[in-house]
């Protein structure tokens, strides 16, 4: 059963996969886990939007058609250092277009193979990359946008909800985030805990590599000799992301990029879904007036980890042969564990039909 913890926080009854309960094992073994989608990649079209005079995004659209209802299409956003190609995008995108929608993957400045198309890096302020390449789908001919975000993408679709009620456009269907870092604050301190070590240094890897390699293609933007003495994320972003983002400092950049002051303003329905055991984002960040809104459903599971959620929950997909990406599908079924992507797909499968 469910049990309502608050107007808006419902502490769901996600059951993990067994062996998984411990938060760290949740985060760490769904962030590796190996989905293969060649449906999905072969029916692709690939976009590349300006978001900014030095900036393009790579986007990855799989359109269906609309029946019955108005043109719908989901923008959906990957988490720091993640890609559209990352495996829980993509078997959200999957869902999406299983269920009659229209999906689009959006990488972030810099990423999914993007390196060269941007002179700046991406950070979770860029709310207006969203909403640019959002009216670029709405000039295709699509009538309504759903946006979902995982993490730090949470961050940025839940910002652009609140910008687009301000600005008083009816296009927006309906918002989902996944353990969204809504409050970069709390998250920041939280991820420097010793406990949280291992993700910040696995986050800090592949931050530093990628200045290294646009360093490589715009000689001189970033100043790579300050890498070495970069041991944390807030040294990186007090370093590297809030200067080039036009921030005063990592607190001043985690203080106005933060979507949680701004979510009374949203006016579309949003579906929160996080785990009362996230290692990163602290669930305390949920707990804020700020998420009373009647538009606004939490839900909440004991468990479940980062952006992780894999359940004992069965349901019948196609399945690829071989372990190649472009493998044909075959006719027969496998399981999905994928709690959270199935929670989003009903909550805005239910709104736009």
């Amino acid at each position: 059963m469910s049990l309502r913890l608050s107007p808006t926080i419902i502490q769901s009854d996600f059951v993990p996969m067994p062996g998984m309960a411990n938060r760290h094992v949740m985060t760490i073994v769904s962030s590796k886990w190996v989905r293969w989608f060649p449906r999905l990649v072969a029916a692709q079209k690939r976009s590349v939007v300006d978001v900014h005079e030095f900036a393009k995004v790579v986007v990855e659209c799989n359109i269906e058609p609309s029946v019955g209802m108005p043109r719908t299409i989901a923008l959906i956003v990957h988490g720091l250092e993640g890609s559209s190609r990352s495996h829980y995008v993509m078997g959200l995108a999957q869902k999406f277009v299983d269920a009659g929608i229209s999906a689009a993957r959006m990488n972030m400045r810099n990423c999914g193979g993007s390196i060269h198309l941007s002179k700046t890096l991406y950070n979770a302020g860029l709310s207006s990359d969203v909403l640019t390449v959002s009216r670029h789908l709405l000039s295709e001919g699509f009538e309504k946008v759903i946006l979902v975000g995982f993490s730090l993408g949470g961050n940025l679709v839940l910002k652009a909800a609140a910008e687009i009620a301000r600005q008083n456009e009816d296009w927006l269907a309906a918002v989902c985030a996944v353990s969204p870092s809504l409050d970069l604050p709390a998250c920041v301190a939280s991820i420097e805990e010793s406990s949280n070590r291992i993700y910040e240094l696995n986050f800090l890897r592949s931050l530093k590599a990628k200045i290294r390699a646009k360093n490589e293609i715009h000689r001189g933007v970033f100043d790579i000799r300050l890498l070495p003495s970069i041991n944390s994320i807030r040294k990186f972003d007090d370093a590297y992301t809030a200067p080039d983002g036009g921030y005063g400092s990592a607190a001043d950049y985690y203080a106005r990029a933060s979507a949680l002051p701004m979510m009374q303003n949203v006016t579309a329905p949003v579906l929160i879904v996080a785990a009362q055991d996230d290692p990163i984002v602290p669930f305390s960040s949920f707990d804020s007036p700020q998420l009373l809104g009647e538009n606004i459903t939490i839900l909440a599971p004991i468990c479940g980890g980062h952006a992780g959620f894999v359940g004992t929950s069965k349901i019948n997909v196609e399945s690829p042969q071989g372990c190649e990406a472009d493998a044909i599908p075959r006719a027969v079924a496998t399981v999905d564990h994928f709690w959270a992507e199935n929670r989003c797909v009903d909550f805005c499968r239910k709104l736009v039909r």
